[in-house]
């Protein structure tokens, strides 16, 4: 990973190599109001030698549901991905008061 250096039009950019392939970046803007977001981008190289992003802005006030949301994925998979998938049941909890996190973004 590699931090970039202030003068970019990033306030803030790390870069995370996944492969031959594929990178990551996390980049935090400002919006046209002075408020920070997140833009999470996925760049692979194509077969071609062209490459494909996609992007995803994230918010501060959808911060603490999508970390809570990525947490019960991340458990999901840790526990039940190598169990063998007999009737598929879609997993999505909306502000699902029963479900528990101890995520927190200051």
């Amino acid at each position: 990973m590699e931090n970039k250096p202030n003068n970019s039009p990033e306030e803030f950019s790390i870069r995370l190599k996944a492969g031959k392939h594929r990178t990551y970046f996390f980049d935090v803007k400002r919006t046209k109001q002075n408020d920070a977001f997140i833009v999470l981008t996925e760049s692979r190289l194509l077969p071609n030698g062209t490459y494909e992003k996609s992007k995803l802005h994230l918010y501060r006030e959808d911060f603490n549901r999508f970390l809570e949301a990525l947490d019960e994925t991340f458990s999901y998979i840790e526990n039940k991905a190598d169990e063998p998938l007999d009737n598929p049941i879609d997993q999505t909890t909306d502000n699902n008061p029963s479900t528990q996190f101890d995520l927190t973004w200051d």
